[in-house]
C-alpha cells in the first residue's frame, strides 16, 4: 500500500485493518473502549505498513488528564490582530501549567463549531474553555461534559461562564465623560449578537438615559477597519459630537486615527474612552482613557474551573470587577 508515496498514514492503517480512522486511533492510543480483536488487527496493520504515529497527532489524541482545549470562535487574522486573544491565551496557559496540562488552541468560524476536535471528540480532552461561543452560535451544537466546560462570556444558560462587569465598566466610562463636561456623547459598539458588547452598550444607554441625553450609536465588529468606518459614519451623522465611548481599545485606537486625520483634536474637541486596558490604549497619541478588565485572571479562572470540574449539575457563574483608568484622551 502507498508504495512510493511517503510514510504510511493512520488512514492506511485503518483501511488495512478494516476499521474506521477513529477506531484505529483509539486502538493505537490503548483506549479501553477498543476490544482485543480490533486492537490486534490494528497492531498487525501498523507493523505491516511500518506506521509510526506523528508526534503532533499523538498530542492531540492525548488522554483527558493532560490536555485542555481552548475553543475560539474567530478567524486566524482576528486572533492574531486583537490583543484580547493573546491575553486569554496567557491566562489559560498559566493556569494549565499548574495542573501539568497542555493547551490545544482550536480556532473556528461559528458555522464550523461542531467540527472542532474538542466538541467532535470530547473524550480526548480533560476540559474545555470556550471563547466567543454565544448562545446563538452554540445553538444545536452538542457541548462536552458540562462539569468540565467553562465559557468566557455568556453562552447557553446551562454552561458555566465567567464575565467582566461590562455594564458597570461602561457606566463608569460614560459618567467620566459627563464629569468632563461632555454632553454629546456617542458610542462605537461591538456586534449586537455579542453578549459582552451588548452589556457595554447597556451601560452606555443607562447613563445617558438617566442624564436625559440622546444616545448616538454606530455598531462595528471589534476590528480596526470596522471601527474606522463606524467613526466616519458617526462624525457625519453627529457633527457636534464632543465625547466618544468605544467598546474596545483596538477600535478606539482606530477612532483616534480617524479623528486626527480629519483635524479633530483629542481630547480638546472630542474626549475618548476605550475598554480593555490592552496594549493599544498605551500606544495612541494621546494615550487612551479606558476601562480595565482583568482578562488574564478571567481566563485563568475559566481554565482552573474547567479542569477541576464543577462537581455539581449547576453551572458556575463568576463576574470580575472592572476599573476606570483615566489618561490623556479624556483630558
Amino acid at each position: 500500500m502507498r508504495r512510493g508515496s511517503g510514510r504510511p498514514t493512520l488512514e492506511d492503517v485503518a483501511r488495512l485493518a478494516g476499521v474506521s480512522r477513529s477506531t484505529a486511533s483509539r486502538a493505537i492510543n490503548n483506549e479501553p473502549s477498543v476490544g482485543a480483536i480490533v486492537r490486534t488487527q490494528v497492531s498487525r496493520a501498523s507493523e505491516q505498513l511500518g506506521y509510526v504515529p506523528h508526534t503532533a497527532a499523538r498530542a492531540l489524541a492525548s488522554t483527558r488528564q493532560d490536555c485542555l482545549a481552548l475553543v475560539v470562535v474567530a478567524c486566524a487574522h482576528r486572533f492574531a490582530e486583537d490583543p484580547y486573544y493573546s491575553r486569554v491565551l496567557a491566562g489559560v496557559v498559566e493556569a494549565a501549567q499548574r495542573f501539568d496540562a497542555r493547551v490545544s488552541v482550536q480556532l473556528t468560524a461559528g458555522a464550523g463549531l461542531s467540527r472542532v476536535p474538542a466538541l467532535a471528540e470530547p473524550q480526548r480532552f480533560a476540559a474545555t474553555v470556550l471563547v466567543g461561543v454565544t448562545e446563538t452560535i452554540g445553538s444545536g451544537v452538542p457541548l462536552p461534559d458540562l462539569r468540565h466546560t467553562v465559557s468566557i462570556g455568556r453562552c447557553a444558560a446551562h454552561v458555566s461562564c465567567v464575565v467582566p462587569d461590562a455594564v458597570g465598566g461602561a457606566r463608569a466610562a460614560v459618567r467620566h465623560l459627563l464629569a468632563c463636561g461632555r454632553r454629546s456623547i456617542g458610542m462605537i459598539s461591538g456586534p449586537a449578537s455579542n453578549p459582552c458588547a451588548a452589556a457595554r452598550l447597556d451601560g452606555y444607554l443607562d447613563v445617558l438615559d438617566r442624564a436625559g441625553l440622546r444616545p448616538k450609536v454606530v455598531e462595528a465588529d471589534f476590528t480596526q477597519s470596522g471601527a474606522a468606518a463606524a467613526t466616519d459614519e458617526l462624525l457625519a451623522r453627529e457633527p457636534h459630537l464632543d465625547g466618544l465611548f468605544v467598546a474596545s481599545d483596538l477600535m478606539a485606537a482606530a477612532s483616534v486615527q480617524v479623528l486626527t486625520a480629519q483635524g479633530v483634536r483629542v481630547p480638546d474637541d472630542i474626549a475618548i474612552v476605550g475598554f480593555d486596558n490592552s496594549v493599544p490604549s498605551r500606544c495612541t497619541a494621546p494615550p487612551l482613557s479606558t476601562v480595565a478588565q482583568p482578562v488574564e485572571q478571567i481566563a485563568a479562572w475559566a481554565a482552573t474551573t474547567s479542569l477541576c470540574g464543577s462537581g455539581t449539575a449547576e453551572p458556575a457563574r463568576m463576574v470580575f470587577p472592572t476599573k476606570l483608568v483615566v489618561r490623556a484622551s479624556s483630558g
